[in-house]
């Protein structure tokens, strides 16, 4: 039973690494600000993500242009709960010779790619919907009943649990 309740709380809170980043990151964005050395924003911006896995981070961008060397972070301020990893999930903050000189993409020319809501529509119904069915098993009154196989004079108690996904039925 205590496995199932832990499968409730993992499937609840495996949406909230990014939500938590995307909240913090609205409540601290005003703490970077053009201008501001790499030194300065970059630990901030990191920050933020510190709840955040690895694979749900998009690694930074660097190239070289007109004399100057750039460096782009991007930070996760938007999370469509679609499965794909999409530009608009995320914010850049380009450096140029370590300087902030641009936050957002308009420098960049805009998004390239953009998350499916519907798709995210499905995959949260459907997550609420593990949760009622996972919520029903566990509010289940679990059968107990007699055994005896061989007509035995002694008789083996069996205990039928409901896991939502199937019945369990163990003898002792």
């Amino acid at each position: 039973m205590k496995v199932f309740k832990n499968l409730a709380i993992l499937i609840m809170l495996s949406s909230c690494y990014a939500d938590t980043a995307i909240i913090e990151y609205s409540q601290k964005k005003h703490m970077v600000e053009l201008g501001d050395t790499i030194n300065k924003a970059l630990p901030i911006l990191e920050n933020m993500h510190r709840t955040v896995p690895a694979n749900w981070l998009r690694s930074a961008d660097q190239y070289y242009e007109g004399g100057k060397n750039y460096y782009i972070h991007y930070q996760r301020t938007g999370h469509t709960e679609d499965g794909v990893m999409t530009d608009d999930e995320f914010t850049p903050y380009v450096f140029a010779d370590n300087k902030l000189v641009s936050i957002g993409w308009a420098v960049l020319g805009g998004p390239r790619s953009y998350g499916n809501a519907s798709v995210a529509a499905e995959n949260q119904r459907r997550r609420s919907q593990a949760l009622m069915n996972l919520s029903n098993a566990l509010i289940q009154p679990q059968p107990t009943y007699n055994y005896n196989p061989l007509g035995f004079n002694s008789t083996t108690r069996c205990v039928a649990t409901n896991t939502g996904f199937n019945t369990i039925v163990r003898c002792y």
